[in-house]
């Protein structure tokens, strides 16, 4: 929580011309120095939102890239056990196409 407190006075339009001229000036410059804090206070936060949002990217690209790693992985790390199982099968059905002529073969 942050609380700020600006000073602000009426120019007083009974004086003399100089001295309201004077205080006018001096309002301009307050204000002149206000934008300009204002401005930097902009210019500061969007550095720090730019770079937040550029470390998010890279951190999102990292994981994407470590998540796509581990997809692939699981993916092809059970490939051999798949591959074994396919010729175990065919050898199944193979075996259970050819009985008559297995039959014969021992005859």
């Amino acid at each position: 929580m942050t609380a700020q407190g600006r000073p602000w006075s009426e120019v007083i339009t009974s004086t003399s011309l100089a001295a309201q001229v004077d205080a006018l000036t001096t309002k301009v410059e307050w204000l002149r120095k206000l934008l300009v804090a204002a401005e930097a206070d902009r210019h500061s936060l969007a550095r720090k939102q730019d770079d937040a949002l550029q470390s998010e990217q890279q951190l999102r690209a990292d994981h994407d890239e470590k998540l796509g790693a581990l997809l692939e992985s699981a993916e092809t790390g059970g490939l051999h056990i798949s591959f074994v199982g396919l010729i175990w099968l065919l050898f199944g059905i193979l075996l259970s196409s050819v009985p008559g002529e297995i039959a014969q073969g021992f005859q």
